[in-house]
């Protein structure tokens, strides 16, 4: 399934914590299953879209860094997908 996770930096991240962040990130790095992480141009945060099977692994990620940002995972699907429940919803 994929999922859609946006995060941005907590505004008390301070350069020792954003070290501490970025030594977190070169050990865990992202969920398995990332198919693109993309960074804000604005330095503010990212987002990660990712195709997992296992809700947990995304949770484990999440708890790892939360610490460091606030996060939101939504499911996605495509548009080709979305469009005949969109036709039938229309009727």
């Amino acid at each position: 399934m994929l999922f859609v996770t946006t995060y941005r930096f907590r505004d008390d991240l301070d350069k020792d914590a954003a070290r501490d962040m970025m030594k977190l990130f070169a050990e865990k790095g992202t969920t398995p299953g990332t198919r693109a992480h993309y960074v804000w141009a604005d330095g503010g945060g990212g987002l990660l879209v990712e195709d997992i099977t296992d809700a947990t692994t995304a949770y484990e990620w999440a708890l790892a860094y939360s610490e460091y940002m606030d996060l939101e995972t939504r499911p996605v699907i495509t548009v080709d997908e979305a469009l005949p429940k969109i036709s039938d919803w229309l009727g």
